[in-house]
């Protein structure tokens, strides 16, 4: 398995916000915490809305300890969610959030 090395000074991803599911109009807020950083490093920060849009960004930590907050999104569409975050290619975290509305009772 790759993914020890891979990740092995991204200390923690805190991604509390983002769990199995969600009410609609979510804010997803997360932030990376890194340590020893050998090199510059690559993050890659992606998500796709159930309707297949996707958006993204791309940063560069320098070498050493740090920590960096990811752009928010906001969870505007009901449906499966699906977010990435990546180092120099390799995944770090890959997550599927159900969104869905408080009430179900608009019959």
């Amino acid at each position: 398995m790759k993914s020890r090395d891979t990740a092995s000074f991204v200390k923690s991803v805190e991604s509390a916000r983002i769990s199995q599911t969600a009410l609609f109009g979510t804010e997803v807020m997360s932030m990376v915490v890194c340590q020893n950083v050998p090199t510059k490093a690559h993050f890659t920060w992606r998500w796709q809305s159930p309707d297949g849009v996707y958006g993204g960004t791309e940063f560069e930590f320098a070498k050493g300890s740090l920590w960096g907050w990811l752009p928010d999104v906001r969870l505007d569409q009901e449906g499966s969610w699906h977010f990435e975050i990546g180092y120099d290619g390799n995944k770090i975290l890959d997550q599927r959030v159900m969104v869905k509305r408080a009430s179900e009772s608009d019959s």
